[in-house]
């Protein structure tokens, strides 16, 4: 593994990294400051510094559509972001209660955008999961969850991985034939409730390993199947947020962090928290789908 870009962006919640396959570079969030960020990356070459968009809503997760737009799930809704002129489209209104907010998503292998919800300052277990299809149609995958996170697909495996932060775990659930996550058969992956960190985002490379972010803990581990640490980066930052794959081989996982919820003390020890990492692997990731809606006029 080796560390190629550092960007010490200050960021208060980065989150949502994502591969814009279609213009070879990263996109990633800052939530509670309502930017998007993106940093091209043709031919494995990274440039000084990210092109940021202020959105002018609270977005907390992407996914890619084509070469001018993307999809910002929002507190305030589903958006079509167009990259070019910088104008967004509400596509469906979430109608979320104030207390509330959109966390973590993620598009499904068949095209499905996958998306959850939680409280801006959680108490318990009053987020949920959505799936939105490609006709705009919303579905409630589950409820009573607490800080939705990790959204993770495995192809190699046929399962879905899902943490709960707020309760320090991660899950996993097999697909059936539509790539839908079976909720009676939910299994513990991973438990961190003798931690004193908690699971977030991740990404899956091709050998069916989950490169898992967590939240207080300065680090990201590669787990096997059974959970078992294979791989660890470590970190100037103590709040590690998520990590997606990419590049032109998808051998580059780009990480993110944020500076929320630290004091002067905290930020001292881990000046970089709020920064985004770029490493070089030697593993591939596997690669996630755009969103296509049908039905466009």
């Amino acid at each position: 593994m080796e560390l190629i870009k550092k960007l010490s962006l200050g960021m208060t919640l980065g989150e949502g990294p994502v591969w814009n396959s279609p213009r070879s570079s990263w996109m990633w969030l800052d939530i509670l400051e309502q930017k998007l960020y993106e940093l091209p990356f043709e031919n494995d070459v990274v440039c000084e510094n990210p092109c940021v968009h202020s959105l002018g809503f609270t977005g907390s997760c992407i996914a890619v559509q084509n070469e001018t737009s993307v999809i910002i799930v929002a507190k305030q809704g589903v958006f079509e972001y167009n990259l070019e002129n910088r104008l967004s489209k509400l596509l469906v209104d979430l109608a979320l209660p104030e207390h509330i907010r959109t966390n973590d998503g993620v598009t499904s292998p068949d095209g499905k955008l996958w998306f959850s919800t939680m409280e801006l300052s959680p108490t318990g277990s009053f987020g949920a999961i959505y799936c939105l299809d490609q006709n705009m149609n919303m579905s409630v995958f589950c409820d009573k969850i607490g800080i939705p996170n990790t959204f993770v697909f495995d192809s190699s495996n046929n399962s879905f991985l899902l943490s709960d932060s707020l309760k320090q775990q991660t899950y996993s659930f097999p697909l059936d034939n539509n790539y839908y996550p079976n909720v009676t058969k939910k299994a513990l992956y991973m438990s961190t409730e003798m931690e004193s960190y908690t699971p977030d985002g991740g990404a899956m490379d091709v050998e069916g390993n989950l490169w898992l972010a967590f939240w207080g803990a300065g680090k990201i581990q590669c787990l096997d199947q059974k959970a078992d640490t294979i791989a660890e980066i470590e970190l100037e930052a103590l709040h590690v947020t998520s990590c997606c794959f990419g590049g032109s081989n998808n051998n580059y996982l780009l990480i993110t962090s944020a500076q929320e919820g630290l004091n002067d003390e905290q930020l001292s020890h881990y000046p970089q928290s709020g920064s985004v990492f770029i490493y070089k692997l030697n593993v591939t990731g596997q690669s996630i789908p755009n969103y296509k809606m049908e039905n466009r006029c």
